[in-house]
């Protein structure tokens, strides 16, 4: 099916046509052809929930952060764990989380990220505690290596 353009003097409110919100650069046709799209980014986020099965039918677990600007939780089954951590600000924030236990494990092992922005990272600070730089508004996934993946 085919999209006509309306007749402006049959609509309620003006068509919005500026260089921000207008029509021209938030339409489908726009976002499809730009990675870094709100489409793209909820696409995106789809597939890792479709891939992650406790994203569906796990538990979830809020963490206390030292960064109020970054929510932190972790999802699990008791077969696989996924630690999320989404950043609520316009700028880079950095967060770390101490005293963590994932599914009953302690932190240490390898994590490895399921998705996400580019230029989220996780390091593993001690035993229990890791430290997380995330970018403006982003959001990471990570599993520890050798879980099931759904």
């Amino acid at each position: 099916m085919l999209f006509r353009s309306p007749d402006d003097h049959r609509l309620v409110l003006p068509v919005l046509d500026d260089s921000v919100y207008g029509y021209r650069r938030v339409s489908v046709a726009a976002q499809q052809d730009d990675p870094g799209s709100l489409l793209n980014r909820i696409r995106q986020w789809i597939r890792v929930r479709q891939q992650l099965g406790v994203f569906g039918a796990g538990t979830i677990r809020f963490l206390a952060s030292d960064n109020p600007r970054v929510l932190a939780f972790v999802r699990g089954d008791g077969a696989q764990a996924v630690l999320v951590l989404a950043n609520l600000s316009r700028k880079v924030e950095t967060v770390r989380l101490r005293g963590l236990q994932v599914a009953g494990d302690e932190l240490a092992g390898t994590w490895m990220s399921v998705g996400g922005e580019t230029g989220t990272s996780i390091d593993i600070v001690d035993e229990d505690s890791l430290r997380a730089e995330l970018p403006a508004s982003a959001i990471g996934w990570w599993t520890r290596v050798g879980q099931q993946n759904g």
